[in-house]
């Protein structure tokens, strides 16, 4: 499978689509992980595959076969895990994109099964955590691998990656560039192991030779993401090693439902809201839901004062594309996954940096991850603001930048004492009302995160000043009835900025009325009133309206009403 890099960056990725949906299993990566503090929704994440390789050599005689690769291994054949060391290239996330690579240690299990003098190996590779496996030959003390068998291939793009080796130069340029110096070896057909005792040793490998992969279609060396080749391997039997276990809540404990709420990023940020399960069993907790495509899947915690710890790697689930995991991430390493745990709020508060949905136990390959997770057994009730009764709202003239390009659209204003109250600040919400309240100093100021209303996603109006959400501050002339801020936020977090739409350069001024814009509505004029949807409505009706007036001169005028 072609993984791809998560470059969540200053460049946000565009709304293609509005309705919410779930979001389908993009490619893991190992790319960087980090989230932008003024962070756009991304409502477009699809599953694909997409290429990104090093460098091209010659064809190769390819002897796997992409339609049969390795499952599983025979029923009849011994199971027994291996520790790995060794080395591999690694890329340098301390360098500027494209990054160069460096010498990491392995780490991590493989696991060997013995059929006679047939042998199958699971995670050959390190940090390749694809669940397939690869067949070879045992000859005394020696296991022969043939090359160019494959470990993964996707029908619809009619490639994959299979075996193969890779000559490298003493010095790593970045992936990607032309004269990168990973080439593959194509005369090669096998890689050897020697068995000597516990331990079987790589054969033939260094720094300048490792074993990786290749794409079948082009048959460029696989040196992307977070790894390269692999040589010096040493793996080691672990008899006391024992394979991860879905988590199974003991008997007689009874899940209660909660909610949880957060931001899910995969190649761009989506807000989640859905019902997870949660049991307390003394010092345990069991939490389902944060495993995004496994939502049944368990985790098991331990209570610890007023935090709970869930420890890295627990097993979540195996699908075509292998074994997921839970970890957490620091921004450096693999960690255990951390919240704040408010007992009698019954409320889970994400402490770790990251949640990561992984592919590995102790090497970030990630599908997906988590920032600003609550997880809650009774969630606060949004209530949005109400017009209050009587009060009488005057058109006013939106005008604002709206991702640089020129936005505008008529809002209702409506003064009540000390406050203000706008109606349709986003035409995303045109009946959506905005509370402002006057301070000392003539300006009206709207509370950070005001909840505006619901419409697939939970909308909030909010501006924000690099660390965190802020007040929204209008200044206010009097002189020309005009509001005017820097910038707010159409957000779809409660608690972090993760916006729908940026407005930059807003002002809100009142346009002239009707009866000063015409100087006379003769009795062949023309009035009729129109919902949000174009159809014609009674004037008495309720609710968010076009007034449109025809005179007798054919000139129409349009005004937006507000009735309860």
């Amino acid at each position: 499978m072609k993984k791809f890099y998560l470059l969540l960056v200053a460049a946000f990725i565009a709304v293609t689509a509005f309705a919410q949906q779930p979001l389908g299993k993009a490619q893991r990566s190992s790319s960087d992980i980090g989230m932008p503090v003024q962070t756009k929704v991304n409502h477009n994440l699809k599953k694909g595959f997409t290429k990104q390789s090093a460098s091209m050599s010659g064809p190769r005689r390819i002897q796997g076969d992409p339609n049969n690769i390795i499952q599983s291994p025979p029923e009849t054949a011994e199971i027994k895990y291996y520790q790995r060391s060794g080395y591999y290239h690694a890329v340098d996330k301390d360098t500027d994109f494209p990054y160069s690579y460096y010498e990491a240690e392995q780490s991590g299990v493989v696991t060997i099964a013995y059929d006679g003098n047939d042998v199958y190996f699971q995670h050959l590779l390190a940090d390749v955590d694809i669940d397939t496996w690869v067949k070879g030959t045992i000859d005394g003390n020696t296991i022969t691998i043939p090359l160019g068998q494959f470990i993964s291939y996707s029908e619809s793009n009619n490639y994959g990656k299979y075996l193969t080796m890779a000559e490298v130069s003493d010095h790593l340029v970045p992936a990607g560039e032309e004269d990168f110096v990973a080439t593959n070896d194509t005369e090669a057909t096998e890689i050897t192991y020697t068995i000597d005792g516990n331990t079987i040793i790589q054969n033939g490998t260094n720094a300048n030779y490792t074993l990786t992969t290749a794409w079948s279609d082009d048959e460029y060396v696989y040196y992307w993401g977070s790894q390269g080749g692999e040589y010096e391997t040493v793996l080691t039997l672990d008899e006391g090693y024992t394979p991860p276990q879905l988590v199974v809540l003991p008997e007689g404990v009874e899940p209660e439902e909660w909610t949880l709420e957060g931001t899910y990023i995969t190649s761009g940020a989506s807000p989640e809201k859905y019902n997870v399960m949660v049991a307390v069993d003394g010092d345990d907790i069991y939490v389902s839901g944060l495993a995004y495509y496994f939502q049944e899947a368990f985790l098991k915690g331990t209570i610890v004062e007023n935090q709970v710890i869930f420890e890295a790697g627990q097993l979540v689930g195996e699908d075509d594309y292998g074994s997921e995991y839970m970890v957490g991430y620091d921004g450096n390493s693999i960690t255990d996954i951390v919240f704040d745990y408010d007992a009698n709020a019954q409320t889970l508060t994400q402490k770790t940096n990251y949640i990561i949905e992984n592919s590995s136990q102790n090497t970030l390959d990630f599908w997906g991850y988590w920032i600003n997770v609550t997880i809650s057994a009774e969630v606060e009730e949004l209530v949005a603001i109400q017009l209050p009764d009587g009060i009488e709202t005057e058109p006013y003239k939106l005008n604002a930048k709206v991702e640089e390009e020129a936005y505008e659209t008529e809002v209702l204003v409506g003064f009540d004492g000390v406050d203000v109250y706008f109606v349709g600040l986003s035409d995303i919400l045109p009946e959506g009302v905005t509370k402002a309240t006057k301070n000392n100093y003539g300006q009206y100021v709207v509370p950070a995160n005001q909840y505006v209303g619901t419409n697939n996603y939970d909308f909030f109006f909010t501006d924000f000043n690099s660390e965190e959400l802020e007040d929204i501050v209008f200044e206010y002339d009097e002189a020309t009835n005009t509001f005017s801020t820097d910038q707010y936020y159409l957000n779809v977090s409660r608690s972090s900025l993760l916006y729908y739409e940026k407005y930059t350069d807003v002002t809100i001024t009142k346009t002239p009325s009707v009866s000063t814009a015409i100087s006379a509505i003769d009795a062949d004029s023309q009035v009729r009133y129109y919902d949000l949807q174009g159809r014609i409505v009674d004037a008495n009706s309720k609710g968010v309206f076009v007034k449109q007036i025809t005179l007798s001169d054919g000139t129409v005028k349009n005004t937006k009403v507000v009735r309860k």
